[in-house]
Parts: C-alpha cells; sequence; structure tokens
C-alpha cells in the first residue's frame, strides 16, 4: 500500500490548504513515534504556517501575479539550462562531457532542485550559482554551447524575476504572498508521503498503514474536487472564446 499521487498544479491554494490542514489533522491524530517522521512533520507545519499567512495578504499585493509569472519563467529557464547539460554529458565526444560533467556539479552543488524552493531561496541560489559560473567556469561553458542561449535565457529570466522582487519589496513592505510559500509547502508534503511510504515498506506497522489509508482517503476526496473545478474552469473557458463553435 502506497500513498495516492497528488497532482498540485491542479490544486487551487485553499485546496492545497486543506489538504495540508488535513494531512496535519490526521498525522497528529495518529500518534507518530519520534524519529523522522516527526521531524518531516514539523516542516509541513512550518510550512503550512507560512502559506497560511498569505491568505491574509496576497490578494492586497498588485505584484503577487507578476511575480508569479517571473517566476515560472525563470523555473523553465533553469530546467532548460539544466536538461541542455546533462544531455551534453552523455555525448560521445570526451571533450564536451567532460566541461559538462565540471558544470553539472557546480549545479548540483547549489541545488538540482533548486527551482522548487521559495522565491527568496531559490533567487540565493541562483544567483550564486550563475556568478561562479560566469567567473569560473566560462570556458567549460563555452565548450559545450551552454553559454548562449541556455545560459543567457537563465541569467535574464533571474534579473527578471529579481527586478520585479525589487518593486514589490519597495512598494508592499513585508507582504508574504501564497505563491512565495507555496513551493516549500508542496515539497514539504512530498517528503513526509515520501518517508511514510518508505518506513511502511520496511516494516509492518499498523498505525502507518491506517494513515496511509486515511491519506489516500483525503488525497482522492481533494483531487476530485480539484479535478470537478477545473473541468469547470475549461468549460467556462470555451464556452467564451470565440470561433470555438
Amino acid at each position: 500500500m502506497k500513498i495516492k499521487t497528488v497532482y498540485y498544479a491542479l490544486l487551487t491554494p485553499g485546496q492545497l490548504f486543506n489538504l495540508s490542514e488535513g494531512t496535519l489533522s490526521l498525522a497528529h491524530s495518529a500518534q507518530l513515534p519520534e524519529g523522522p517522521l516527526v521531524s518531516f512533520l514539523s516542516t509541513v507545519d512550518r510550512c503550512h504556517q507560512d502559506f497560511s499567512k498569505g491568505f491574509q495578504r496576497d490578494d492586497k499585493n498588485p505584484y503577487t501575479e507578476e511575480k508569479a509569472q517571473r517566476d515560472s519563467e525563470r523555473d523553465e529557464a533553469f530546467l532548460a539550462f539544466r536538461g541542455y547539460v546533462e544531455a551534453c554529458t552523455h555525448r560521445p565526444d570526451a571533450s564536451v562531457t567532460e566541461p559538462a560533467e565540471e558544470i553539472l556539479e557546480v549545479i548540483r552543488k547549489y541545488g538540482w532542485s533548486s527551482w522548487s524552493e521559495g522565491y527568496q531561496k531559490q533567487s540565493a541560489l541562483h544567483t550564486n550559482m550563475i556568478e561562479e559560473l560566469k567567473q569560473e567556469h566560462a570556458e567549460q561553458m563555452n565548450a559545450i554551447g551552454a553559454a548562449s542561449p541556455w545560459f543567457e535565457e537563465l541569467e535574464q529570466a533571474q534579473a527578471a524575476f529579481s527586478a520585479v522582487k525589487i518593486s514589490s519589496v519597495s512598494n508592499t513592505p513585508d507582504c508574504v504572498t501564497l505563491s512565495e510559500t507555496r513551493k516549500p509547502l508542496e515539497q514539504s508534503l512530498r517528503n513526509f508521503y515520501a518517508i511514510v511510504d518508505l518506513l511502511a515498506q520496511s516494516e509492518e506497522n499498523e498505525t502507518l498503514n491506517q494513515l496511509i489509508r486515511d491519506l489516500n482517503q483525503l488525497i482522492t476526496e481533494t483531487m476530485a474536487i480539484a479535478r470537478a473545478a477545473q473541468t469547470r474552469r475549461d468549460k467556462e473557458q470555451e464556452e467564451v472564446e470565440p470561433g470555438q463553435n
């Protein structure tokens, strides 16, 4: 028995909040033993609290939507750059694979999944990674053709996000948004579900098995609501778009 897959992209902020809150409630009720599970659960709890603060302010921040868009563009640029460098490590030419491996180590150093971090941490990681690649690995970047356009697009996307972030901080200080805290909450849930699965598979434990059954019920209900809402939105969009008949 394993925990069902959660398709986070389908969840509205409210649905994600309910999933997180439900997960915390079920896990605390299960009275988990001290150890890794409690540590992972405390991270979910902290991220959930940060996310909940966004409900109070997100709608009032005029930069929320633009930051989310720039962050999405930055994520795509990072994934494209990372994917290109990784592909180069599989080339038969050592003059390409060797510098590609060096660059890949720098990417790993700053976080293979850095794109999934919150705004502030991701910005710090990407800024430092970009600077190191420019200053210390320019030769390797040129050797595999990563400097243009892959690296340029990442650098530009990071700069564009930073510009919006600066404007946001200058005009709406101390504003915690849903977008900024969503990624850490999603990642903390993924990590918690994964450790529950691993421990349940490694030992026969009815407490964990029951927790998995309860979580699966919560996930099933949450995803059913999310899919139904998405279907309604898609239908409404089709009705308002001209030329679809």
